[in-house]
């Protein structure tokens, strides 16, 4: 979004206490910046705000690079969705889409010939601007976008790039460990689980499948929480 600052001359800013976007606006002078570039900074700056403020999606896209959504999260925490999907053997069938947000009391688990509406699942969405996932650029959005047709336009911070900026590169459960974010509930093949349901109409494979996602969407908060952490330094 600021061109020309690049991670040495933002180490010199951090440095001098500047963490956030209002930090920078409220400081009179930057280290390493020109009395007009802060002008011209601050004008951006201060565009940025107003186009959140309005939700303006669109906008802020032309504004901030994708790989600066994270530095969005806590000024939209009550727009940030977290979701998760299960599919078939075949990946395109959706078998289950768990979600959570601040707005929530708890998760919402939709799960296929059960509660999983389009409407509310796109209502849902409608209410929020941000999208979390774990390797949903090439998994959970390109998959949900097939099985509905239709596009999802909401600022989407995928973890797996996140987690790889931070030196963790591996999948969501190994990442898991590592950070030592526990879990209560396995399911060694969530595809399996599902045929069994689907078989047998047994409660067990259901249920656990559910908990197991559940599980997904609630941990993707803690290793958010943990990216936006380390990231901002």
């Amino acid at each position: 979004m600021l061109d020309s600052i690049g991670n040495k001359k933002q180490d010199i800013i951090y440095s001098g206490g500047i963490r956030t976007w209002q930090d920078f606006l409220d400081a009179k002078k930057i280290p390493g910046i020109s009395a007009k570039r802060k002008i011209l900074y601050d004008l951006k700056i201060r565009a940025l705000q107003k186009a959140i403020q309005e939700r303006n999606i669109e906008l802020i896209k032309k504004m901030l690079p994708r790989k600066d959504y994270w530095r969005l999260y806590h000024l939209m925490l009550d727009k940030t969705l977290f979701l998760d999907i299960e599919t078939s053997e075949y990946y395109g069938d959706i078998t289950i889409i768990g979600m959570f947000s601040r707005q929530m009391d708890e998760p919402i688990i939709m799960v296929a010939n059960h509660n999983l509406d389009e409407e509310l699942f796109f209502r849902i969405l409608s209410s929020h601007d941000i999208i979390v996932t774990f390797n949903g650029s090439s998994f959970d959005i390109p998959i949900i976008e097939n099985f509905f047709r239709r596009k999802i336009s909401l600022l989407h911070i995928d973890l797996r790039h996140l987690c790889a900026r931070l030196g963790l590169n591996a999948g969501l459960k190994v990442i898991e460990k590592m950070l030592g974010i526990e879990r209560k509930h396995s399911c060694p093949d969530p595809v399996l689980y599902w045929d069994m349901w689907m078989a047998t109409r047994s409660e067990e494979y259901l249920n656990k499948l559910v908990e197991y996602n559940k599980e997904d969407v609630m941990n993707l908060v803690h290793v958010m929480e943990y990216c936006v952490k380390q990231l901002a330094g």
